[in-house]
């Protein structure tokens, strides 16, 4: 962690837990009920004879999901001696990951008010298709995470985070960060990559890819000026910009990065909507290709000392069968848009736009047809590997057997902007379980 980072990371936290004991909040994590029959729950594994239920209660929730995917590149992807020169595989893989969480309420927990402890482990065995699709937007974003170790079984400590709420309206969080939940939409998805589209570019903008991190140490305040997180909420983060996926991120300091994102929501027709925007400035040693998020047939390239991002993400709903507990049963539009320095950033702009919402005939249901586009940059490096523009299509439909069940086919067909490579054609099927 550089000298800098390490100032801001201690004075946001000395300000946190000096005060922690002055704090007079409600219990942050609300109670969830286990119980049920089996086609019922919402979880595998049920109330555990009633103890997850107290222990809900009590401020303790373990929740754990496994993710299996399995791939199939149909026709074109990966041709030709530049890719197949640095990505090797079959075109028709498997994998799994898992994900576990744990969460700790400190007032239910009878300790002191306002206090949210978040661990959580993920793990990946297996490889998947991304690099024998040969798109530049991984096809598959549940098979990135760990970034490290693409293709090796492996299990990360990805997130210990704690979160003090002051008030209502504001609190602070530090600790080892895990960005996968931000900029999430109700209608794409997130990159945590469990329910909807498979395609990194609609659940993700990837301009953010080269200045922010998937895990790495770092600290940040959340205002929520109305008291309503879904008015407004208003997001700030400084940490390292060296992603420490597999290793110890108090040993991973390069550079810093600065992160503000605004999430406010509206009401257009008397429809909900809801609409992102962020800015990330990074300063630190870059180049043009240095981020599994990002698939580019080569090492290194243009080195630069800073770099940044914008986008613009949002959902509007136009048929909504109800509005429940701060969740809506409907079907709206959705897109996410970024903007990048161009160099090092390869990616300079970013389009993605979709509808996606519950099906008409079966509520539980979800689905989502999306259109993306990668306006790729002009920098010298990428235009001496021929690297053009991509774009693609996504249609998915995820199917809930049971609340803790759910399988989803997805189709793919991406014109890739990759040298050597053939419009690809990508066959998905995700089952996802809830323990």
């Amino acid at each position: 962690m550089t000298t800098r980072t390490k100032s801001q990371f201690i004075v946001l936290l000395s300000i946190l837990f000096i005060t922690i004991i002055n704090v007079q909040a409600q219990g942050i994590l609300p109670d969830v009920d286990y119980s049920g029959s089996l086609a019922e729950r919402s979880t595998l594994t049920g109330d555990w004879n009633g103890h997850r239920n107290e222990w809900s209660k009590d401020g303790i929730q373990l929740d754990n999901s496994l993710t299996h995917v399995a791939g199939f590149v149909l026709d074109g992807g990966t041709k030709g001696p530049l890719v197949s020169r640095f990505f090797d595989g079959g075109d028709e893989e498997t994998h799994a990951t898992w994900d576990n969480v744990l969460m700790l309420d400190t007032e239910k927990l009878g300790l002191w008010s306002g206090g949210l402890l978040k661990i959580r482990g993920e793990g990946r065995v297996g490889e998947g298709v991304n690099h024998a699709a040969g798109a530049i937007s991984p096809v598959d974003v549940d098979m990135l995470f760990p970034l490290e170790g693409y293709g090796d079984a492996i299990y990360d400590l990805t997130e210990a985070t704690y979160m003090h709420s002051f008030t209502s309206k504001f609190a602070l969080v530090g600790g080892i960060l895990n960005t996968l939940d931000g900029d999430a939409l109700s209608l794409s998805g997130s990159t945590r990559g469990t329910g909807q589209f498979f395609n990194q570019v609609f659940v993700f903008n990837p301009v953010q890819a080269k200045t922010v991190p998937y895990k790495t140490l770092g600290a940040g305040a959340v205002f929520t000026p109305t008291g309503n997180p879904t008015d407004l909420i208003i997001a700030t983060n400084v940490m390292n910009t060296e992603d420490s996926s597999g290793y110890n991120p108090f040993s991973r300091d390069e550079g810093t990065t600065g992160v503000v994102e605004v999430n406010a929501g509206s009401r257009f027709f008397d429809m909900p909507g809801k609409h992102i925007f962020g800015y990330s400035y990074g300063d630190a040693t870059y180049n043009n290709f240095d981020d599994p998020r990002i698939i580019l047939p080569g090492p290194g390239g243009t080195s630069k000392n800073r770099s940044y991002a914008a986008w613009y993400s949002f959902e509007q709903y136009f048929h909504v069968e109800s509005e429940e507990n701060g969740k809506t049963t409907g079907i709206g539009l959705f897109g996410r848009f970024g903007f990048s320095d161009g160099n090092p950033n390869p990616i300079e702009k970013s389009y993605s736009i979709g509808i996606g919402g519950n099906a008409p005939w079966r509520a539980r249901d979800t689905f989502g047809v999306g259109l993306y586009y990668l306006d790729m940059s002009d920098a010298m490096v990428v235009n001496t590997l021929g690297v053009e523009d991509e774009k693609g299509l996504e249609l998915f439909y995820n199917a809930e057997i049971t609340p803790w069940l759910h399988f989803t086919p997805d189709f793919q067909i991406i014109n890739q902007g990759l040298p050597g490579t053939d419009t690809a054609y990508v066959l998905g099927m995700r089952t996802h379980v809830i323990f």
